[in-house]
């Protein structure tokens, strides 16, 4: 699954880890996906993909989040807030679940430059999710497939977030959705917006 991420899709991952080291965290919950989604394209950054410079641009992600109204800033005042406080759910390792996700039958991403791959397999080695993050990538990887797509894309990793972060778990929604909806955001004018944007 992960190997399906596109570059955008991996600087999320990059963002959310960058935050949780300013703030002395170590384990990657919902709501620094929210941040490193919004805060995607913010910045100039080249990968390596098929052996060519890429330049990440804001996805489709960010593009609707900050036309919400949703800002770095206040997203990530909120995620130091007492409002996300509560526990999601435990730290599961990511580089199993991933194994245990992949499916033989799902469409195979465009071939990676070596550099890439790497970058992937160590980076998520280092990376700590908790249970609902990765359920959120899956379902992603599910929503790609539907739309036919074999990259996973930013609109795929909101999709994926708030469909898993609407469930109760625990007895609660997820910090990300929690975060969405006290400032009166709709996430289903959200989801809506990122299925038509996916099926142009």
């Amino acid at each position: 699954m992960f190997e399906r991420f596109l570059p955008e899709s991996i600087e999320v991952i990059l963002l959310a880890k960058d935050e949780l080291v300013s703030v002395n965290k170590k384990l990657i919950s919902t709501e620094y996906i929210l941040l490193g989604l919004i805060t995607q394209g913010s910045r100039k950054v080249q990968t390596q993909w098929n052996g060519n410079d890429t330049t990440v641009v804001p996805g489709i992600a960010a593009k609707i989040l900050q036309a919400a109204g949703l800002t770095p800033e206040i997203v990530r005042s909120l995620a130091l807030s007492s409002l996300v406080q509560s526990r999601e759910t435990e730290e599961i390792d990511a580089i199993e679940f991933n194994k245990e996700s992949a499916s033989s039958s799902a469409p195979m991403s465009k071939q990676m430059s070596p550099n890439l791959k790497n970058v992937i397999v160590t980076y998520f080695h280092e990376c700590r999710f908790n249970e609902r993050v990765l359920q959120s990538f899956l379902i992603a990887s599910q929503r790609a497939n539907e739309f036919e797509q074999k990259d996973i894309n930013t609109g795929h990793l909101l999709l994926g977030l708030i469909e898993e972060g609407e469930e109760i778990v625990n007895g609660t929604m997820s910090n990300a959705v929690k975060i969405i909806e006290t400032l009166d955001t709709s996430c289903a004018e959200i989801k809506q917006q990122v299925i038509d944007m996916l099926g142009r």
